[in-house]
């Protein structure tokens, strides 16, 4: 009469060992997922398709090279009584006598950019606080010249796009983001955890993920720019990645009055996660071995108990 008790002290102490051991998984999951988006750094890449862009630079190094560009010199004090002229340069607001030149712009510590392509293909650059060029005037770039410049490099906080009202001119066409997750014990290379499209006509910025409900920070990124060609038509293309953090994109629609905020969430990290998945793999697994044995347990207890009589 005593294997029905051994058997039946051996259910239970089976019983509470797996249940046990079911629960340290579950509990080292959720460790190594709070881990993970609390230790973990992320990265947006960013390609985008564009005909307008600004760009603040926080630090000095970035310089780009024009050649044949004609520089418009504004006046001290506007005329907005005169003819605009025929130049390239509006002479209500212009100094006249433009001549192309080769043009260095020197972005120093806190200066900042407005680029524009134009429906002619002309490049316009509206720089401040730049080397080379005076504050408030317009650079003219003809297309076949800075298509020939090369790679337009920078470091520092990047709007792409405009609102497209009426009659603009610069707008994000389109593009494309991944967001890179660098995990506990993994290579940050290897991680894609999120991807997504631009919409024509968007406009999006970079920021930091706010906290405590304060208005999120521009996030400095670098970059590049170059020309890119798609069906005849011209655009820029503006290829950027973010400095590993806690970043995200702030992307506002016209119309719409909240901007919509991208960045990944937990189940974006256990999706891509080999690791984490593997262990939520095992932990399933772990489950069915228990509702196996508890079948098993009750089938042995009602043979102990057939025993018995």
């Amino acid at each position: 009469m005593k294997l029905p008790i051994l058997t039946i002290r051996l259910r239970r102490a089976l019983q509470i060992g797996c249940m046990a051991g079911v629960a340290g998984l579950f509990i080292s999951l959720m460790l190594l997922i709070i881990g993970s988006r609390w230790i973990s750094e992320r990265s947006f890449l960013i390609e985008a398709r564009t005909t307008a862009f600004e760009i603040a630079f926080p630090v000095g190094g970035s310089v780009w090279g024009f050649d044949n560009a004609i520089v418009c010199v504004p006046l001290k004090i506007p005329s907005p009584g005169i003819a605009r002229g025929e130049g390239p340069c509006d002479d209500q607001l212009y100094e006249p006598g433009e001549v192309p030149k080769t043009v260095t712009i020197d972005w120093k510590a806190n200066s900042n950019v407005h680029v524009t392509l134009r429906a002619d293909g002309i490049l316009e650059i509206r720089p401040q606080g730049a080397g080379g060029v005076a504050d408030d005037s317009e650079i003219l770039v003809p297309v076949d010249d800075w298509k020939q410049a090369g790679v337009a490099a920078f470091d520092g906080y990047i709007t792409l796009g405009r609102d497209p009202g009426s009659g603009e001119q610069g707008y994000l066409e389109g593009g494309r983001y991944e967001i890179r997750e660098r995990f506990i014990f993994w290579d940050a290379a290897s991680n894609i955890v999120k991807t997504g499209m631009f919409a024509r006509g968007e406009v999006v910025e970079i920021t930091a993920v706010s906290t405590w409900r304060f208005m999120p920070d521009a996030t400095l990124v670098r970059g590049h720019i170059t020309p890119f060609l798609l069906d005849g038509q011209i655009s820029l293309m503006v290829v950027a990645v973010t400095r590993a953090g806690n970043p995200q994109l702030q992307i506002t629609y016209p119309g719409v009055p909240e901007p919509r905020r991208v960045r990944s969430t937990w189940i974006d990290s256990v999706i891509a996660n080999p690791m984490l998945l593997a262990v939520a793999l095992l932990l399933s697994l772990s489950l069915s071995v228990v509702g196996m044995l508890e079948k098993l347990w009750r089938l042995v207890g009602r043979e102990a108990g057939s025993a018995k009589k």
